[in-house]
């Protein structure tokens, strides 16, 4: 019904489809090659469509110069795509693999660690011995710590007999902190020999007591090293051991009372007394000694001392000189009226005697029986002395 109508100029246009292409973040330890490196491509009508591009990353390879950027690149017109490119980032983290390698100290450079290689030992010298440690990877720090306390990088130092215990730590920019513990530093004991050699003395009997006191000491102190003394030890006897030890009255005491005679209360130590024939030992023994400086560990070789009286030698006995006999002569007989006798002694004027003559025989009595007996009487008033003593005691603290 109507005439045609032609218009011309139209166009049609068909733009560029946006496109975008994004690196993808990426992460690796210290020390690793880098990974993939890949990008996300969003907006393509099809998977198909190729979109053509280079990436790349920013040069560094520290924990610390991390991240680094990845950079997507190409052409912006890519055929029916307009292309946009984003960046992303590759991130370091720190790697694994460092050590800790703990060694002697460089005074102990001749010194070697045992087996686990966690511990080393000396003996005590009087100098201070330490130990340090190197991590196996460079620029790592090396930390110590002491029964849990705070990390410090003094390393650990022992002069003295005993251990420390101690743990290690190492620390890099680039790698991951690396902890070990139960190590130890110990310096033992410095061993040596005391030899001890009480006192004796012997004298014949007559009567007196014999005090021997004391002791010899040698000590086997090695050249070059710390030296015991007789100031690192001490004699600590506190109690007589055996009625030998007390002598015959404190040892009757103690058998009549059954009480323990104390060093103190007996005044003895390292001595012996002895009146009687026969041998009182101090009680010398190596329990008898304490060692006072735990830097030594001696060994106590101890020998006894002791009082001795000996038996005063017996006189020979003399042999008797034959008594003088004079023989009366026989007076005749008729001589004198009634004179027809002997007289049967005559007494000499130098003491002797005629044939004949007789003397009683005299000798000194023994006193043995008597001084037993004083020595019982002695102990029993000993024995009313000291209940008497513990009765008061027991009524003073009662009261």
């Amino acid at each position: 019904d109507y005439e045609d109508v032609v218009k011309d100029g139209y166009t049609l246009t068909v733009t560029p489809k946006a496109v975008t292409v994004t690196a993808d973040d990426q992460e690796k330890k210290y020390g690793e090659d880098d990974p993939e490196l890949t990008v996300k491509i969003e907006g393509r009508v099809s998977e198909e469509d190729e979109i053509k591009y280079e990436i790349s990353r920013a040069e560094g390879e520290t924990v610390e110069g991390s991240p680094y950027t990845i950079t997507p690149k190409g052409d912006e017109k890519q055929g029916n795509y307009t292309v946009t490119y984003k960046t992303g980032e590759l991130t370091i983290t720190k790697g694994k693999g460092n050590d800790i390698v703990p060694e002697p100290g460089p005074d102990d450079k001749d010194e070697t660690l045992d087996a686990e290689g966690k511990s080393i030992t000396v003996e005590y010298d009087g100098k201070s011995h330490t130990v340090s440690a190197r991590a196996s990877k460079d620029g790592s720090t090396i930390w110590y710590q002491y029964d849990g306390g705070e990390w410090t990088q003094t390393p650990p130092s022992r002069i003295d007999a005993g251990t420390t215990i101690f743990a290690i730590k190492a620390t890099n920019p680039d790698y991951e902190d690396v902890v070990k513990e139960g190590y130890k530093l110990t310096v033992t004991p410095l061993g040596v020999t005391v030899t001890v050699i009480g006192n004796t003395g012997s004298k014949p009997y007559d009567g007196t007591v014999l005090n021997v006191t004391g002791y010899k000491l040698t000590i086997s102190n090695q050249d070059g090293k710390p030296a015991y003394t007789e100031n690192d030890f001490e004699y600590n006897r506190t109690t007589l051991t055996s009625s030998a030890d007390k002598g015959i009255l404190l040892g009757l005491f103690d058998l009549l009372f059954g009480e323990p005679i104390t060093a103190s209360a007996a005044n003895i130590v390292a001595s012996a007394s002895r009146t009687e024939v026969g041998r009182t030992y101090m009680g010398l023994k190596k329990e008898d000694f304490s060692n006072l400086n735990k830097n030594f560990n001696p060994t106590f070789v101890v020998t006894d001392g002791y009082a001795e009286i000996t038996s005063v030698p017996t006189p020979p006995t003399p042999t008797p000189t034959p008594e003088p006999t004079i023989i009366v002569p026989e007076i005749p007989s008729g001589t004198v009226m009634g004179a027809n006798r002997i007289d049967p002694e005559i007494p000499l004027a130098d003491g002797g005697r005629v044939l004949g003559a007789s003397r009683a025989q005299t000798g000194d009595e023994s006193n043995l029986l008597l001084w037993i007996l004083l020595m019982l009487a002695s102990a029993a008033g000993m024995g009313v002395v000291y209940r008497k003593a513990r009765k008061e005691k027991e009524s003073n603290s009662n009261s």
